[in-house]
């Protein structure tokens, strides 16, 4: 299970591992603190899902370092069809799979002999809120659920995403039915299309639309060797998963949400502050809303080092809340 490992002195070992979800095997990497506090015995642990069409060595990363080198292992992975992962169609973004995936690797810390899994949390950034939400629902071995600057999905916010986003050049309709043609001929033929995941306005099937949101992935397209460490993103997603993506209901989700939930928001956060209360004020268990106030942009939760430190500050927290 372990093709390599590594420690940081005094921050974290990390290592390479691999599960199965759904018959495909996954790959992640376990970062586990280096070091406890006397009698602390085993460290707890987060497993961590990040945005639309992530790779591990993205946004996941950022957060699982920190985490770990303040006591809280945590686990990355490359979803099913993404990254070094299984699975085809390639770059096949669904919200079923991604929650079975993230289940899987709830089993796989579970079965881990050098994890507390009696403190285990999952923290889902930017979409992988949403499939967070949904994993955490369907399993009580998750004790608490963090959301950093969630974009959730459901029919009010994915219709505000269309109406500033595309200014009336598309709709979110016009992509699910898309989607659905696309997912048919898949079926019927083997034929898979595929979309930009970011693009400029020449790429007028792209998927995400926002220049910010460009300008931050378009680095990880780069398939030099010397750019290796940015792992296997790749600029493209498969039409038909517009259909499922566009679809997603996080209200209802939330509503059956009763495991502890923090979510750590800016005010230019995908979901805004606003709207993130009144999505959890539907929600049955505790929650609290931590605001860090103003930002530049929805991806500096995924790039910037003193933005993320103040996020991982209130998650840890979060995390370690009544468990000592």
């Amino acid at each position: 299970m372990n093709a390599s490992a590594a420690t940081v002195p005094g921050a974290y070992t990390t290592k390479r591992v691999e599960f199965d979800s759904q018959g495909d095997t996954l790959v992640g990497r376990l970062y586990r603190p280096a070091t406890l506090p006397p009698g602390k015995g085993q460290p707890p642990v987060a497993v961590v899902i990040g945005p639309v069409g992530y790779v591990k060595e993205q946004s996941p990363k950022q957060y699982a370092t920190r985490l770990a080198a303040r006591g809280i292992a945590a686990l990355v992975f490359d979803p099913r069809y993404f990254g070094e992962s299984g699975g085809a169609p390639r770059q096949f973004e669904h919200p079923a799979a991604k929650a079975e995936d993230l289940l899987a690797a709830v089993d796989y810390v579970c079965a881990h002999p050098d994890l507390d899994t009696s403190r285990l949390s999952v923290l889902g950034i930017c979409q992988g809120a949403n499939w967070a939400i949904d994993a955490t629902v369907a399993d009580p071995r998750i004790k608490r659920l963090s959301l950093v600057s969630g974009h959730y999905l459901y029919p009010a916010a994915i219709d505000g995403f269309f109406s500033v986003l595309w200014a009336g050049r598309t709709s979110a309709d016009e992509r699910i039915t898309g989607g659905r043609k696309a997912r048919e001929a898949y079926e019927n033929t083997g034929a898979v299309e595929y979309i930009p995941i970011v693009g400029t306005d020449q790429d007028a099937d792209r998927l995400l639309p926002a220049v910010p949101t460009y300008q931050f992935y378009i680095r990880w397209a780069e398939r030099s060797p010397a750019w290796a460490f940015h792992g296997l993103w790749e600029n493209r997603v498969t039409k038909m998963s517009e259909e499922a993506l566009w679809s997603h209901r996080a209200d209802q989700a939330v509503n059956q949400l009763r495991t502890p939930t923090l979510a750590v928001v800016g005010d230019k956060s995908a979901t805004p502050p606003a709207h993130l209360q009144a999505l959890l004020d539907g929600m049955p268990g505790p929650h609290e809303i931590r605001h860090l106030g103003q930002i530049h942009a929805h991806i500096q939760f995924y790039d910037d080092p003193e933005l993320i430190d103040r996020a991982v500050t209130e998650i840890t927290a979060w995390h370690l809340m009544d468990q000592d």
